[in-house]
């Protein structure tokens, strides 16, 4: 059965709004295979297991293995993976919605239970990681990887976008925000954001162009803050 997409984007996410300052990777840092075909570094913080994207790469205990094939074997019970999927991936979502990451990470824990190869899961461990542990560079791989399983999705990008902008590196928003608004259903926000990167990275012209679809484009909006800051950024 083919996936339906499910789109995050920064239209309901307040993931951005407090990431400084940013942690460095460790030195140690290794690489782990957590599904076929994809492999990610192994990464853990100071919170309980459920709350860590991959559950921490820590050992589980007998009991944790237990309940890990206990909730498997419920969810094929009750209509199968792709079900329990969909609904672990609802719930993410409102939670991310509401600004609970931690709640967030147990979801998109279990949904990598029973699909761990789905880009949603690592667009919304990125998320997590920048939003809530301040890790930019794990942010940055895992969106990497998230594309890389979807290439072109515009929620993807939008948010990886974001990260390049918050980092300072506007030349590599700049194309995944042109692929973005492109997609029907691109709004205000997504053009605000071209709109800056392109006054980042020394284009007036166009970044007044973007700020001009930004007034006019359908939701999700941009803040007229935003608007007022990039029209003066650029003096259009």
């Amino acid at each position: 059965m083919r996936r339906r997409r499910v789109r995050l984007g920064l239209c309901c996410l307040a993931w951005l709004v407090a990431v400084a300052p940013l942690a460095s990777a460790p030195a140690s840092a290794d690489s782990v295979v957590v599904a076929p075909g994809v492999s990610v570094t192994r990464r853990s913080y100071d919170a309980p297991l459920s709350e860590l994207p991959f559950f921490g790469f820590r050992d589980k205990t007998v009991d944790q293995l237990a309940a890990d094939r206990a909730f498997i074997a419920a969810v094929e019970a009750a209509g199968g993976r792709e079900v329990g999927y969909r609904r672990a991936l609802e719930l993410a979502q409102q939670a991310l919605a509401a600004n609970d990451l931690a709640g967030a990470a147990r979801r998109y824990n279990q949904a990598f239970l029973l699909i761990p190869n789905a880009p949603e899961i690592y667009h919304g461990f990125a998320i997590i990681v920048v939003g809530r542990f301040k890790d930019a560079a794990y942010a940055e791989e895992l969106f990497a990887t998230a594309a890389r399983l979807r290439p072109g999705d515009p929620a993807i990008l939008a948010d990886q976008a974001r990260l390049f902008l918050m980092l300072g590196r506007p030349a590599e928003a700049v194309p995944l925000l042109e692929s973005v608004v492109r997609d029907p259903q691109a709004g205000a926000l997504h053009w605000s954001h071209l709109g800056f990167a392109y006054a980042q990275s020394g284009q007036a012209a166009k970044a007044c162009d973007a700020l001009a679809m930004a007034r006019r484009a359908p939701p999700p909006v941009a803040p007229p803050s935003d608007l007022t800051t990039l029209s003066r950024l650029v003096a259009c």
